[in-house]
């Protein structure tokens, strides 16, 4: 580091919650180096937008380790009694600034090269350096360095919130004028509470970028440009001269079928000189417009100029007036001209219904965001971006993927069972048809009409099966059912019948009989789901039994034992769909 040059070498770290005890710092010397080295100024800085900002410290004096003898020597620099710099959380620089004692104004410290954004060290070196001579100082990271500064803290292994998606990636298929959603849920694994925002990546533009005139002044001036002054100058163009003014004015060009915003750009050196300016202007089609003036500075910025009005006979005009001030004349140099359209941005994907969401997550905490898909306005094929989830300490990406297909309407199914006209002895029945290849769901509609205006059953499934979970009352019924996807609903079947009745079983166990008082007492277990039963009596226990009575407990008393030298009884559950059989014919068996 130098006084007037390169002042100060810093290093970014990062912590999280935790101490800063010291810093370790390598200097140098050789016998080549005809001063001495100056002190270290130690300073630690707080981040300001990426780069260092205020002193979190009061700086302070070191002596630059390295001698003749010891030329890699390192030093260690206490710091732990300074609060300022206990529990650091986020990222902080910590460096040097050359010193003045003695007062050589130079003192040094050794460096390697890291060239790979993987490695651990890249993009963490800054220079601090005036930026022109007289001018303020400027921070500005050098990548492809190792300065060779090292912090050491406390580790009281608090580990900060790291975001863990569910799901990695996510996947849908929709119609050319389609909608759909999947939730993406942001989950926190680490140790701390953490605040994340949601954004989106798109892979590509709805409309490309398009160029309307360009000029990389390969052929000097370029097609169609008329000029004064200019001249070609290392692959670009150049004006300058004492009191010169050079014009370098481009042919005509259509921008009247850009549908976005339109913008000159062109890269630039400006050497000013007191008195000097550059211009440039674009031509409406009825008057020029100034959109850049520079008469106060050298500049070597890239400009990029908006051009709010569009024309069939668009033009732009470069002019420099230059001048010589102190045996330095003033140039300006430009190069690249390019006028183009902007891109037109894809915006198939919502994030809690905007381009952006944002949330705080607890520790294994998880916080749902609702992704949107739309279609409308792209054409047939495959659209693909990513979900960029970033936090403080832990960044990922979810990759998206979303296929705009045209959908065929999916064939009619064919019913299966129950079989047309078929009874069942089940109030719930269980209805079967075929699968549908390109069907992602069914409508079965059940109506004891045939209008099937008010329908008892009326709903869609996502397999070819459908079993009512309710009684239904006995009787006939008319059912069909057609099948669905993107591309809307086939046509139903043809509607077939089913015939619901009410199956209960016969009085378990066999019936007890007793006389009791002169009479005879019958007695059986109850029947599930009988409302009732009938009891039947005869002489002989083949043939005709005759209907005694209903009766809605499961016993019986028969009271006319008297005139009957014998009796055989028949019990049957019934319930009330039915009436009860007057006379049940019981076959003699065949042996």
């Amino acid at each position: 580091t130098a006084q007037y040059d390169q002042k100060s070498y810093a290093v970014k770290f990062s912590s999280f919650h935790n101490d800063v005890e010291g810093v370790v710092i390598r200097g140098y010397d050789d016998n080549s180096q005809p001063e001495d080295n100056a002190d270290m100024m130690i300073h630690v800085w707080a981040d300001d937008n990426g780069l260092p900002g205020a002193n979190m410290i009061v700086p302070f004096s070191v002596p630059n380790p390295a001698t003749l003898s010891e030329t890699n020597a390192w030093v260690y620099v206490d710091l732990h009694s300074y609060t300022a710099l206990d529990e650091m959380v986020g990222d902080y620089f910590i460096g040097f600034e050359c010193g003045t004692s003695p007062a050589t104004g130079v003192t040094r410290t050794t460096m390697t090269d890291t060239v790979e954004a993987s490695e651990f060290d890249f993009g963490r070196a800054y220079t601090q350096y005036y930026a022109l001579n007289g001018a303020d100082l400027k921070w500005e990271q050098a990548a492809g360095y190792n300065y060779h500064i090292r912090c050491i803290t406390t580790d009281y292994g608090i580990a900060p919130g790291i975001i863990d998606p569910d799901p990695v990636s996510i996947y849908k298929q929709l119609g050319p004028v389609g909608s759909g959603s999947s939730t993406l849920y942001v989950n926190n694994i680490g140790g701390w509470s953490l605040d994340y925002i949601a954004s989106i990546e798109y892979d590509g533009f709805l409309t490309p970028a398009s160029t309307l005139h360009s000029n990389d002044f390969t052929t000097f001036p370029g097609a169609g440009y008329t000029y004064s002054v200019w001249a070609a100058y290392n692959s670009g163009a150049r004006t300058t001269g004492s009191g010169a003014t050079g014009v370098l004015t481009s042919p005509t060009f259509n921008t009247t079928g850009a549908t976005t915003d339109i913008y000159l750009e062109f890269d630039q050196d400006f050497i000013y000189r007191s008195g000097s300016y550059a211009r440039v202007e674009y031509y409406t089609g009825t008057e020029w417009i100034q959109i850049y003036y520079n008469a106060t500075a050298s500049t070597s910025e890239h400009q990029r100029l908006a051009l709010p009005v569009i024309s069939a006979n668009t033009q732009i005009r470069f002019t420099g007036y230059t001048t010589r001030v102190s045996g330095i004349t003033a140039s300006w140099f430009i190069d690249n001209v390019v006028v183009s359209a902007e891109a037109v941005p894809y915006t198939w994907l919502t994030l809690d219904g905007g381009e952006t969401t944002s949330g705080t997550v607890a520790v294994s905490g998880s916080d749902p965001i609702f992704v949107g898909f739309n279609t409308a306005g792209l054409e047939e094929g495959a659209y693909t971006a990513n979900i960029r989830l970033n936090s403080q300490y832990s960044n990922e990406s979810v990759p998206v993927r979303m296929d705009v297909v045209t959908y065929t309407l999916p064939e009619v199914p064919a019913l299966v069972s129950p079989t047309n006209g078929q009874t069942l002895y089940d109030l719930t029945p269980y209805f079967d048809w075929t699968d549908v290849s390109n069907a992602t769901a069914y409508n079965i509609v059940v109506d004891n009409n045939s209008d099937f205006l008010s329908p008892e059953i009326n709903t869609e499934v996502s397999v070819s099966n459908y079993q009512q979970a309710s009684n239904l009352p006995t009787g006939t019924y008319y059912w069909k059912v057609r099948s669905r996807n993107e591309a809307g609903y086939s046509a139903f079947t043809g509607n077939w019948t089913v015939n619901i009745s009410f199956y209960i079983g016969p009085p378990l166990n066999p019936p007890g009989i007793y006389y009791l008082n002169g009479n005879i007492f019958i007695n059986w277990d109850d029947t599930a789901d009988a409302t009732s039963y009938n009891v039947y009596s005869s002489e002989n226990p083949y043939g005709t039994f005759t209907f005694l009575n209903n009766v809605t407990v499961s016993e019986y008393t028969y009271t006319e034992v008297g005139t009957h030298p014998r009796m055989f009884f028949f019990i049957t559950s019934v319930n009330d769909t039915k009436e009860p059989q007057k006379m049940i014919e019981i076959p003699k068996k065949v042996k």
